[in-house]
């Protein structure tokens, strides 16, 4: 009889604890949309010159902040009618986060020197399941976690949703042409802008987690 009772006391113990779970696991997927599939990304442009020619100097390094439009190097150009000098121009205002300039180096236009991102308008990109993006909308508040910081917790908002899948832009088609085909679960990019990381050092490539508030 004992025994009898112990073995029912543990099935209803097991009962109560997986209802529990598919509690947590219910309320959590109709209150919440989850994802590490996010990084931190802020907009950059590339440092290219205006002529070709030798470059003399670069007058800033990695690290450092410019602004559109400022000199941030000198080339020496040869033209039809002698030698004159060009300036090398920030694309963008930001940080200068990599520079590939090397003095005496020969360079056209487009040829890539660096990389300026405008890391003061610093952003989230995520990739949601196309199962979860119908719940996703503008305006909605995000969680967001970055490995760097694991501390601290940053508040945002979601910004903007994509248009069509990533799959959509790959350079390799999405369409399966053998006689087998395994459906795989696309992914919709959105961005969440970040409501404050002053005093924070994030930079362009950290992971993220976040967590979308859908109800």
């Amino acid at each position: 009889m004992k025994r009898k009772s112990v073995i029912i006391t543990i099935i209803v113990l097991a009962l109560v604890i997986g209802a529990g779970i598919g509690y947590y696991y219910s309320y959590q997927g109709g209150h919440y949309v989850k994802t590490e599939d996010a990084r931190v990304s802020a907009d950059m442009l590339t440092i290219t010159p205006q002529a070709t020619g030798t470059i003399s100097q670069m007058t800033v390094k990695e690290g450092d902040v410019v602004t559109q439009g400022q000199s941030i190097g000198v080339q020496n150009v040869t033209t039809a009618s002698g030698a004159t000098q060009s300036s090398i121009i920030a694309p963008l205002s930001g940080k200068v986060i990599q520079l590939n300039a090397l003095k005496g180096q020969l360079a056209a236009p487009g040829t890539n020197l660096g990389t300026v991102a405008d890391t003061g308008s610093s952003y989230i990109s995520a990739n949601i399941k196309e199962t979860d993006i119908e719940n996703i909308e503008k305006g909605q508040k995000v969680d967001i976690s970055i490995d760097a910081f694991p501390e601290k917790l940053f508040a945002g908002t979601v910004a903007s949703i994509g248009q069509a899948a990533n799959s959509t832009f790959s350079l390799l088609p999405s369409q399966n042409t053998s006689s087998s085909y395994t459906k795989v679960t696309q992914l919709i990019p959105i961005r969440i802008s970040i409501d404050d990381f002053k005093g924070t050092n994030i930079m362009p490539g950290m992971n993220a987690f976040i967590t979308i508030y859908i109800r």
